[in-house]
């Protein structure tokens, strides 16, 4: 998905890694991560129907379910089930989303949010350069390196 782009369709990850990043001036600053069974949606596009504000790119190979919102929606008009699982779907990824957050926040230091991101999703040391990491968890490329220096040690 591209920054400044429109794209109102909803994504099921089936595999690889996804990173959202601010923009392409700041194309470096690493905003989330999604990964196999994470829904991926643009919002900004899906419910303000405005122009992206942020930019989508794969880390490794990805493969996606996609659907565009017209069509989401005509499904869950025609069945409450489907929407059912649709609002569910909603409300896990406002749950892992907010819960990730959460994670990296609660802690007080660099060393902190890279162990606990090393414990949620150790796949990311294997496939994202460290630079894009190092943004993430609000750290400067060479502060990670030191901290992954020490817990070498």
């Amino acid at each position: 998905m591209e920054y400044g782009g429109y794209n109102d369709s909803f994504y099921i990850v089936r595999d690889g890694i996804l990173r959202a990043f601010r923009s392409p001036s700041d194309k470096d600053l690493t905003l989330w991560f999604a990964f196999a069974g994470d829904m991926v949606v643009d919002m900004f596009c899906y419910f303000e129907k405005k122009k992206s504000l942020i930019g989508i790119e794969a880390e490794t190979d990805v493969s996606v379910f996609a659907i565009s919102k017209t069509k989401l929606e005509q499904v869950c008009n025609s069945s409450v089930s489907v929407a059912n699982t649709v609002r569910h779907i909603f409300e896990r990824h406002a749950f892992v989303f907010e819960g990730n957050i959460l994670s990296l926040w609660d802690c007080d230091s660099g060393m902190e949010r890279y162990l606990s991101l090393l414990k949620r999703h150790p796949e990311l040391l294997q496939n994202v350069p460290l630079k894009k990491l190092a943004s993430y968890l609000s750290v400067t490329p060479q502060s990670l390196s030191r901290i992954r220096a020490n817990l070498k040690m």
